[in-house]
């Protein structure tokens, strides 16, 4: 059985600065009062924005 991993924040942790990972990029966040309670991965998007993320890439095949 695998564990989940995930931490929530608490009132230890308001006012450092966290580093997380959201598949591909690290970012900085700084703690605020507001964010106690809730778990870090909310506040890092993992997924890309905008209207060209339902397009797959086109794969130029190679002549031989």
């Amino acid at each position: 059985m695998q564990k989940k991993l995930y931490f929530r924040v608490k009132t230890l942790d308001v006012g450092k600065v966290v580093s997380l990972y959201n598949g591909r990029v690290h970012y900085s966040l700084v703690v605020g009062e507001s964010m106690v309670g809730y778990r870090f991965g909310e506040f890092v998007l993992t997924k890309r924005l905008g209207s060209g993320i339902h397009f797959k890439k086109s794969r130029k095949s190679k002549k031989k």
